[in-house]
């Protein structure tokens, strides 16, 4: 080889080393792990999210990362243009490197769009949403089947559905409307049926062939508008079997296990579940206002909390915290224990409904502390999910005869620190928490970590529909609409062009027990 070659072979090796170590340069020291319902297309919700977690190049996560560093966009996947959302980016409860991206399509897109995820001018992470992108108001449900596996990818049914169903091996409608006549032309009846007749309010839904309709009886029936949101939002994306139930449209449970006026006992959907009763619970109007009305009309919501109390649990203040209506006695002796150890516990009361005249000396205002105290009201209390997905030590008051649709998975010294009803505890639960604090601060993450793993949107309408099939394989009988029921009609996006697989053949069959099981 000639001088010349070797001069020109060590100039390329110095080109090729000088490359290298610029693309080392230039290689992005973080990468991003993207995941989440919001990067199913075909999966509608209300309000889509992701999850984002930045580590190093190595996996390992970082001590701190500024939202304001982070960037995030849509992308036309054909044409590169900028897809506009309603979009917040929220801390999560993991730490400082930890986010949520949500956002609210208002208008549907038929191709598929890019999500990509900068820090710094740095691409992170980039992911292909596949479409249509259907907005909430797009009427274009799927198949059963198809929404339960592929879209929404629901767990297995929940225990709590199976529990509450296994007293009604067999439903046939035309009880419901026995029921129902006999409120409506005859007090007695009401009186008989339930211990206050004149605070009780029902309704009885049938939705056939994926439409809804309605009759109420009762004095107050506003709450129809949560009953009436999460149903309409339901038969927009899948198409639920044909069924006729009662709801509950009060907090108080209703269907008493010693009631024999009718027989077989009818079943009835309420919030909130006890021992005495055989109501069957669904979640609460609070995560179903917190769900649909996301990012709309609702300002606290189960990721809204997360981001607002993301302080660290150290730097919270080491002392506990209620605020509540006077729905119950031990709610004033929670206050008087605030009053006595106010270094302990930060209590008093905000809207005085039953005990007006002892407002001056109960009522008052507020940081962030380390211990978050539950007490039941009325009946459970439904604050409770937000309480754990706020990241503070919840204290609740174990046992109690009621329950909502979740707390069977609820353990005593893992998701939260019991006391006792009277109270009588508490201050020493207080103190044990002061002088334990790593335990304490883990049953906080196991709390909100329970949050994060069942209560969060897509889980609360899978919830909805796995009762509404299993309460639709118990029934015999047709399923007919009256006359005199009202149709529940809902906005529909006239823009919309549906999907052929979504509008494929899998045109409305009912469920049998085996196919259900089956899906599931």
């Amino acid at each position: 080889m000639s001088t010349r070659q070797v001069a020109m072979c060590s100039v390329q090796l110095l080109y090729a080393l000088l490359a290298s170590v610029t693309f080392a340069e230039r290689e992005p020291p973080l990468r991003a792990i993207v995941w989440g319902p919001g990067l199913r297309g075909d999966f509608t919700l209300p309000v889509r999210y992701i999850f984002i977690k930045i580590q190093n190049k190595n996996g390992n996560s970082l001590p701190e990362v500024s939202p304001s560093d982070l960037f995030v966009e849509f992308r036309d996947a054909s044409s590169g243009s900028i897809k506009q959302f309603q979009a917040d980016l929220l801390r999560t409860a993991e730490g400082n490197t930890s986010f949520l991206y949500r956002y609210r399509p208002h208008n549907s897109y038929p191709g598929n769009i890019v999500f990509n995820v900068f820090y710094k001018r740095q691409r992170l992470a980039s992911e292909t949403i596949n479409g249509p992108i259907y907005s909430e108001e797009c009427d274009c449900p799927s198949g059963t089947q198809r929404w339960l596996m592929d879209q929404a990818r629901c767990p297995p049914i929940s225990p709590q559905i199976l529990t509450d169903l296994k007293p009604f091996p067999i439903i046939r409608p035309e009880y419901n409307r026995k029921v129902r006549v006999a409120i409506c032309t005859d007090q007695q009846v009401m009186q008989t049926f339930y211990d206050l007749p004149y605070s009780v309010s029902v309704c009885n839904y049938i939705i056939k062939q994926n439409r809804i309709y309605r009759k109420c009886m009762g004095e107050y029936v506003g709450f129809t508008m949560f009953v009436d949101a999460i149903l309409t939002s339901l038969v927009r994306k899948v198409k639920l079997p044909d069924v006729d139930f009662i709801v509950n449209l009060g907090d108080y449970p209703l269907a008493k296990q010693d009631e024999q006026r009718y027989s077989p006992q009818i079943p009835i959907l309420s919030w909130c579940g006890s021992e005495d009763t055989r109501d069957v619970v669904m979640p609460t109007y609070e995560l179903v206002e917190a769900s649909v009305h996301m990012m709309r009309r609702v300002a606290l919501d189960i990721f809204s909390v997360q981001d607002r109390t993301s302080h660290p649990f150290e730097s919270r203040l080491p002392s506990a915290f209620w605020r509540g209506r006077d729905s119950r006695e031990e709610r004033l002796q929670l206050v008087k224990l605030s009053q006595n150890e106010p270094h302990l516990l930060n209590a008093s009361i905000t809207n005085f409904f039953f005990f007006r005249d002892q407002m001056s000396k109960f009522g008052g205002k507020t940081p962030h502390h380390k211990y978050q105290v539950n007490v039941d009201g009325t009946v459970a209390a439904y604050r409770l999910p937000f309480l754990l997905a706020g990241g503070s030590t919840v204290f609740k008051t174990h046992p109690t005869p009621f329950y909502e649709h979740f707390y069977h998975l609820l353990e005593e010294n893992v998701n939260f620190i019991g006391v006792r009803p009277d109270l009588s505890d508490l201050m020493d639960k207080i103190r044990f928490c002061l002088n334990n604090e790593k335990h304490c601060a883990q049953v906080a993450r196991n709390g909100r970590q329970l949050v994060n793993d069942h209560l969060l949107p897509h889980l609360i309408y899978c919830y909805y529909v796995q009762l509404l099939l299993e309460f639709a394989t118990r029934i015999e009988g047709p399923v007919e609409v009256p006359d005199g029921m009202k149709h529940v009609d809902h906005r529909q996006d006239s823009n919309c062009n549906c999907f052929s697989v979504a509008r494929s053949s899998n045109h409305y069959r009912p469920l049998n027990r085996t196919s259900y099981r089956k899906e599931l």
